[in-house]
């Protein structure tokens, strides 16, 4: 999968952060249910909680980060459902 410079720039920017991996983990466990993710771009978070076994939803208004998400997702062998909405309208 070729990836435009969009799609770079946003993992540079946001895609190596994980000091807030676990403080996610913990709530998402504590919740006890299904997780939304909003604005989940390329899936830190959510394909995260994913691996750790969570069902999760990822939303984003950009379909183009959400391709990446979900071949990431395949590459990785979990499942994560995406939308892609403005948050304000879903």
């Amino acid at each position: 999968m070729t990836v435009s410079a969009h799609v770079v720039w946003h993992d540079v920017e946001c895609g190596r952060y994980d000091a807030d991996l676990t403080l996610w983990s913990e709530l998402a466990r504590e919740a006890g249910g299904p997780v939304l993710d909003v604005g989940a771009g390329t899936g830190r978070v959510a394909l995260r909680l994913a691996e750790e076994g969570l069902d999760v939803t990822a939303l984003d208004v950009d379909g183009e980060l959400l391709d990446v998400l979900e071949a990431r997702a395949r590459a990785a062998g979990v499942e994560v459902e995406t939308v892609r909405s403005d948050a304000t309208a879903f």
